[in-house]
């Protein structure tokens, strides 16, 4: 007759192998997938340069508005050109809401083609901040 018992701390319990294989299988699978979406990047495009032609003498906060109302916001722009590199292409229709402190002071909408035949480039008026500026804003 034979008291000898089993040593568990030697022999690796059958659950646990199968639990350490299950997660090796996931996390490689959840792994493939965020190289291959990556890879993929979703169908989204960018454009390569979207230039601001600020005209006032003010700097000038942009945003990107796209047809459902979210909003992409392309930083402060001080007086002359500057531009944003990698901007996701809105589509057909691209608005452009300039601020000041918060307030409006520019919107346009252009549709694509007339912003690639200007280059990507969005020019603000030098009027558009005039009333703030004679108001003494700099």
């Amino acid at each position: 007759m034979n008291t000898q018992l089993d040593n568990r701390t030697i022999q690796p319990d059958r659950l646990v192998q199968a639990l350490v294989v299950v997660a090796a299988a996931l996390y490689l699978a959840f792994a493939g997938w965020l190289i291959s979406a990556e890879v993929s990047d979703g169908g989204v495009s960018h454009v390569p340069t979207v230039r601001v032609d600020n005209q006032t003498h003010l700097t000038l906060q942009v945003e990107l508005v796209d047809q459902r109302g979210a909003r992409l916001t392309l930083g402060a722009h001080q007086p002359g050109l500057s531009s944003r590199s990698e901007v996701v292409d809105l589509g057909p229709s691209w608005t452009f809401e300039t601020f000041y402190g918060g307030r409006l002071v520019n919107r346009q909408t252009l549709d694509r083609a007339t912003l690639a035949h200007q280059g990507w480039t969005v020019h603000i008026p030098a009027g558009a901040t005039a009333d703030l500026e004679r108001a003494g804003y700099q």
